[in-house]
């Protein structure tokens, strides 16, 4: 017995030393298990503190924003810095608003502190698409949104959050960010007669079900994408 329990160890030794390249299938489950508490080594800088105001919007729209009264920011579990600079002025429009009605605002959940770090960074276009999302997520953890819930936010930002080609060096890089004040989403029937919203409830159905690694959400994600396409 202890023979076996050896040769686990050793296996999972190996596969860390290859840098994770061979990864058996009966082993998946416990990489994607420890990769899951990467977000503990992440750490946010100082608390969030802002002011609450509401405007209107282009065509009529009330939009609740919010001040940073202080500069803010997210250290990665890489090592990345993620700030954000005093007076940023957000609206949340980074996060689908379809995804407000299924799961709550942008401002009202735990993952609140997240969503300042990344409708910042949606805006800037300064960094990856794909990595200023993930940051959503692992800083959602990190502030102790529970794991079913902030792997459903991550799919919907996956399925309609903005995304861009290159980072734009510099681009909108003063200190104060204008509100986009614009739905980012429609949630009128695609093509295929699902709303975005309806195509929404599936994945997150799906993740609460079968809890997928982050690897299984993006694929899911790309292929329901590419269903509402058609």
């Amino acid at each position: 017995m202890r023979r076996i329990a050896i040769a686990g160890v050793l296996i999972i030794l190996v596969a860390g030393g290859a840098g994770w390249y061979y990864q058996p299938d009966f082993l998946r489950p416990l990489f994607e298990k420890l990769d899951s508490f990467a977000y503990t080594k992440g750490k946010f800088k100082g608390d969030l503190e802002v002011r609450f105001f509401s405007t209107t919007s282009g065509d009529g729209h009330p939009v609740e924003l919010i001040l940073l009264l202080k500069p803010f920011g997210y250290t990665d579990s890489s090592g990345v810095e993620w700030d954000v600079p005093e007076g940023h002025i957000s609206d949340g429009a980074s996060i689908p608003d379809w995804l407000w009605a299924v799961l709550g605002g942008p401002y009202s959940g735990p993952y609140r502190d997240a969503a300042v770090i990344h409708d910042y960074y949606c805006r800037e276009k300064t960094r990856k698409w794909e990595d200023v999302h993930k940051v959503f997520l692992e800083a959602a953890l990190n502030r102790g949104t529970a794991e079913s819930l902030a792997k459903s936010m991550y799919a919907g930002i996956l399925f309609g959050g903005p995304r861009w080609d290159l980072p734009k060096a510099g681009a909108l890089g003063s200190g104060v960010m204008k509100a986009q004040l614009v739905p980012t989403q429609s949630s009128k029937p695609a093509p295929t007669g699902k709303s975005d919203k309806e195509a929404f409830d599936e994945l997150k159905a799906w993740i609460e079900r079968e809890k997928p690694t982050l690897d299984q959400i993006k694929k899911r994600v790309e292929e329901t994408r590419k269903a509402q396409k058609k």
